[in-house]
């Protein structure tokens, strides 16, 4: 499967949107056969991606693809994973087909799994409170307009700048020099 015949011009907006979080794990739920993956992958040589989805022959072509261990068959609304296990949970066009009782769980799931930060692409503005959200006209022939969305769970932390240790016990006081008949002269 060649992943470059795909263009989905929305797919560069996500690997903007991902850029701007530093992250080392993510997992992709809906996966498919794994074009957002590739494309993460590709700009992220280092970050583990592991993908999930519902449909076995969609997961069966991933792991075609990235191996056994990166794909996994799985619902969003019960994520099989323990809590924080990736520090990016993303959805690029998944939410749209659940109930809204399921949005909810899947979100849910989402913010328990995810460390760091939920990626949402969809059709809908569908997360509550989000900490950007991205409009985007003329999707495809099927969306006029959708959104990316993504909800920080923490905040990124900034590096301060490296400081010397303080050291301990009193401050050195240097002795003052006194003139005398001419001739400075330390004081004992």
């Amino acid at each position: 499967m060649s992943y470059e015949k795909i263009p989905h011009f929305h797919r560069q907006i996500i690997l903007d949107e991902l850029n701007k979080i530093q992250f080392d794990t993510l997992l992709e739920v809906g996966c498919g056969e794994g074009t957002n993956m590739f494309y993460i992958r590709r700009d992220f040589p280092d970050a583990k991606i592991t993908g999930l989805d519902n449909d076995i022959s969609r997961i069966v072509m991933c792991e075609e693809q990235f191996g056994r261990d990166y794909c996994q068959v799985g619902n969003a609304v019960a994520l099989p994973y323990k809590d924080k296990s990736f520090d990016i949970i993303l959805f690029d066009a998944v939410l749209m087909y659940l109930s809204p009782e399921d949005i909810e769980k899947a979100l849910a799931e989402a913010y328990r799994v995810a460390k760091k930060a939920v990626v949402v692409c969809d059709q809908n503005d569908i997360v509550k409170e989000p900490d950007i959200k991205i409009p985007i006209q003329g999707w495809d022939a099927k969306w006029d307009t959708g959104f990316i969305i993504v909800k920080k769970l923490v905040e990124e932390k900034k590096e301060e700048p490296k400081t010397e240790p303080k050291k301990r016990g009193r401050p050195k006081i240097e002795k003052p020099v006194i003139k005398k008949r001419g001739r400075p002269r330390k004081i004992k």
